[in-house]
C-alpha cells in the first residue's frame, strides 16, 4: 500500500490538490494524510513586543491549533466519501518547509 501526503492551507474546506491527493488514494489504493501547517508565534511576534502582544499572539495560536485539529474528523470523513480507506490528519506548528520534512521522515 502507498501512503499519500496532501498539504493543505486551509483547514475549514479541502482544495483541489487535497482533493486530487484523495481522489489518488482512492484509486491506487493508498493511505491519505492530509496535514496543515501553522506558523509557530515566534514569527508573528514584534521584534520589541510587550508581553501583553507577546501573549495575544501566543493565544491566538492556540487557537488556531484548536481549530485546525478539531478539523481531523472533517477531513477523515471527506476523503472516506471520496473512497479513502485510511485517512489521518495532522496539524503541525513552525515553517513550512521543515515541518513537512520532518512529516516525510514519520509519514
Amino acid at each position: 500500500m502507498y501512503d499519500i501526503l496532501v498539504n493543505t492551507i486551509n483547514f475549514e474546506t479541502w482544495s483541489r490538490d487535497a482533493q486530487y491527493g484523495a481522489q489518488l488514494a482512492a484509486l491506487i489504493p493508498a493511505s491519505l494524510t492530509g496535514v496543515y501547517v501553522y506558523p509557530s508565534p515566534l514569527y508573528a511576534t514584534p521584534e520589541f513586543g510587550t508581553p501583553d502582544v507577546i501573549e495575544t499572539v501566543v493565544g491566538m495560536s492556540r487557537i488556531l491549533e484548536a481549530s485546525a485539529l478539531g478539523a481531523g474528523g472533517a477531513f477523515v470523513a471527506w476523503a472516506k466519501s471520496l473512497g479513502v480507506e485510511q485517512a489521518a490528519w495532522v496539524v503541525a506548528q513552525g515553517n513550512l518547509s521543515d515541518a513537512l520534512a520532518q512529516i516525510t521522515c514519520w509519514h
